[in-house]
């Protein structure tokens, strides 16, 4: 029997459909690439925002045109927030699972056993042969108002510290170069015995500083992101100077709406501390536009935040009313065109940010990653993690001193040129 796996949203979706492959090859199904070509036809979905529910729909019409005679799984986080829209679209011998419930699809697909939930399930790819993403948490306890991932993932659980350094042991072994940990508030990783998010990147050091292999520590809160943390990193040379910290906006009144945990005081004290070690350091920022109640002044006050501190890019999302989430009720909505005006700003900031970052890079040597060839340049990302393209063919996997040289701009995406850096 062959299933096709079709990966919506997160990376750490991307690890569960790794997981959920690894346990259906286990009982004799073939992973094929072409959905034509398969019995079970799985679809791990995204229900971040109304648009990520959307595309999973989308999905699901397109493929089931593509093979009407597949069986299909809609999995994850689309059931966990919507489930009687989507059992609505299937047929009766289709699957419908919850993010508890889809890492026993194998069993309930060859019929051992019936849905029940689960406890946390670590879970990491090694198809791709450079990056592998490690889930070592998952669900979260924040219950931040416009979201309604605690509602689709659960609460916080995670991996033991053994359990995590043997993955990173498997990983390492097949070869892959580099690793990210992911999670869903990742820094909330807590053992029973009260080992923190800290305590785990210390043993991941002491375990595997002698070798060969990149480590990305994710996306933490900027309230979870010590100063331990950023010194560890600072001083590691398998740690990353890339780091993700989720900001979603920099006026104190909105991120009180939000209730998020810290204040714009607070976060920009942590991006200068980053810099202060690491001033080559990569920052990303997750940011809202148009939350209930963003006033222009309000939305004012997060643009002139963003370009007053050094980040380097951002992820910019729409707000998008969720009915588990508790801002659904509340007042001073903005409209769809508001939304997106605000959106196309920050978008705009992101581009002025990234091209500051680039331009800080040029003419320093980075270790690049190669991930593959294209005509006559070898592609990947740094340590601080700038895509680039550098002169020369070099096997994928391969880790290449370069010299950057110059910005390049195509359409929305911007990168960088430059060749390898020879020594002499």
């Amino acid at each position: 029997m062959k299933f096709y796996i079709y990966t919506l949203g997160c990376k750490l979706n991307y690890s569960d459909s790794a997981h959920i492959a690894k346990t259906l090859e286990q009982q004799q199904w073939e992973q094929v690439q072409n959905p034509q070509d398969a019995h079970l036809i799985i679809i791990n979905s995204c229900a971040v925002t109304t648009q990520a529910e959307k595309k999973t729909r989308q999905a699901f019409s397109r493929l089931k045109k593509i093979n009407p005679l597949a069986r299909f799984a809609i999995v994850g986080c689309a059931i966990d927030i919507n489930k009687n829209e989507f059992v609505s679209l299937v047929e009766p011998e289709d699957y419908i699972l919850t993010n508890q419930e889809k890492y026993r699809l194998a069993d309930i697909v060859n019929k051992k056993t019936t849905i029940e939930d689960l406890p946390f399930v670590l879970s990491y790819n090694t198809q791709h042969r450079t990056r592998s993403f490690l889930k070592i948490q998952d669900g979260c306890d924040y219950f931040c108002t416009y979201c309604a991932i605690p509602y689709a993932r659960g609460r916080s659980r995670n991996a033991s510290i053994p359990e995590v350094l043997n993955a990173i042991e498997d990983i390492i072994n097949k070869g892959i170069k580099e690793i990210v940990l992911t999670g869903i508030n990742i820094a909330s990783f807590k053992t029973p015995d009260g080992k923190t998010y800290f305590d785990l990147l210390v043993e991941i050091e002491k375990r595997f500083n002698h070798e060969d292999i990149r480590i990305r520590i994710g996306n933490p809160e900027p309230n979870l992101l010590t100063k331990d943390i950023i010194h560890l990193v600072a001083e590691s040379k398998i740690f990353m100077p890339h780091f993700h910290i989720p900001l979603q906006s920099g006026s104190n009144t909105i991120l009180k709406k939000m209730n998020r945990k810290y204040t714009a005081e607070e976060y920009s004290e942590l991006i200068y501390t980053i810099k202060e070690l690491l001033p080559d350091a990569c920052i990303a920022a997750d940011v809202i536009a148009g939350f209930p109640g963003e006033t222009d002044e309000l939305f004012e006050e997060t643009l002139a935040f963003i370009e007053k501190i050094p980040i380097s890019y951002l992820h910019v999302f729409s707000y998008s009313d969720r009915p588990q989430s508790r801002s659904f009720s509340l007042p001073q909505k903005l409209t769809p065109s508001q939304i997106q005006k605000r959106t196309n700003t920050l978008i705009d900031l992101s581009r002025e940010k990234t091209k500051a970052f680039l331009s800080s890079q040029l003419n320093k040597v980075r270790p690049v990653l190669i991930e593959k060839c294209k005509g006559k340049f070898s592609e990947g990302y740094t340590d601080n993690y700038i895509y680039c393209q550098i002169e020369g063919k070099f096997e994928s996997n391969k880790i290449v001193p370069s010299i950057l040289q110059h910005i390049e701009e195509e359409k929305e995406e911007m990168f960088m040129l430059g060749k390898p850096y020879n020594h002499d």
